[in-house]
């Protein structure tokens, strides 16, 4: 199956309530037993753009046309912003992004509609973290590493292509 599927991340940051849009596009094959697994990757961005990659594990406990579904999602994000673009106020500093450790979990409703596809809304947890390495031009002893971890709220809203 494909599932594609756009989310609303909601939380708080420094500049107070924020929320930030999600889109993802997974692949993955369902057992009998209503178990499913597979891998996927996105596009979202909370302070900066990010590139998701990870694996997917979702359990459909019964085979009804309206079942409820769980899923968690364990992997990395990459970050797509340039160094460059985050020039800091001190000549000389560059900040490089690591990317960082992903983990997604939630519940939600699927409805099967035409020829098994489906249609889905949940509502999650995610959290990611993001590790900055602060690094000095004239410097290389000065370096500095940031960082930040996000605790959003996500409601989610997909396809499945089966």
């Amino acid at each position: 199956s494909i599932m594609l599927s756009s989310s609303v991340l909601a939380g708080r940051n420094n500049e107070g309530n924020t929320r930030n849009l999600s889109f993802h596009l997974s692949n993955g094959y369902q057992f009998r037993n209503g178990l499913s697994v597979g891998f996927g990757t996105g596009y979202e961005e909370l302070d900066v753009a990010l590139l998701p990659v990870y694996t997917e594990l979702r359990y459909h406990p019964f085979k009804s046309r309206l079942s409820p579904f769980v899923w968690t999602k364990n992997g990395w994000s990459f970050t797509i912003d340039d160094p460059d673009d985050r020039q800091y106020y001190n000549y000389g500093y560059y900040s490089r992004s690591k990317g960082g450790f992903m983990f997604n979990a939630g519940t939600g409703v699927e409805l099967d509609s035409w020829r098994r596809n489906a249609v889905n809304i949940g509502i999650g947890y995610r959290y990611q973290k993001i590790t900055f390495k602060r690094l000095n031009y004239w410097v290389e002893e000065t370096t500095n590493e940031l960082v930040t971890s996000y605790n959003r709220i996500e409601v989610q809203f997909g396809f499945i292509f089966r």
